[in-house]
């Protein structure tokens, strides 16, 4: 028998899943937020971002290690963050090593950059 375009279904999702979120609308991928992170001095290059649902949608918060905690530094992540992505971005600071639980740096060969918390 001759098979249609129609009669064609999606098994399941092919491909790496970890590599791209939807937020709001707008493809987010979190290995490549690494390079976006380096216009703050003090950032060690490690970081883990994580999704997390409220009352108004999806939210992404991005756990960055840096050496010296200050809000101002915060701030200006979150602000380059939503702006280059297009989507607002929360930054949340903490001192180096405190990511290697959330990305399984010390298990795994490759970091873990994306934890699904919807």
């Amino acid at each position: 028998p001759t098979r249609r375009s129609s009669d064609l279904r999606i098994t399941g999702f092919r491909g790496r899943s970890d590599n791209m979120v939807k937020l709001r609308g707008v493809n987010v991928y979190p290995t490549a937020i690494s390079e976006l992170l380096q216009v703050v001095d003090g950032v060690t290059g490690e970081y883990v971002c994580r999704l997390d649902r409220s009352a108004t949608g999806d939210e992404m918060t991005v756990i960055v290690e840096h050496e010296a905690i200050d809000s101002r530094a915060s701030d200006r992540l979150s602000e380059h963050l939503s702006q280059q992505l297009g989507v607002r971005i929360a930054v949340e600071l903490v001192d180096p090593g405190k990511t290697a639980v959330l990305t399984g740096l010390e298990e795994r060969q490759k970091p873990k950059r994306l934890i699904d918390a919807r």
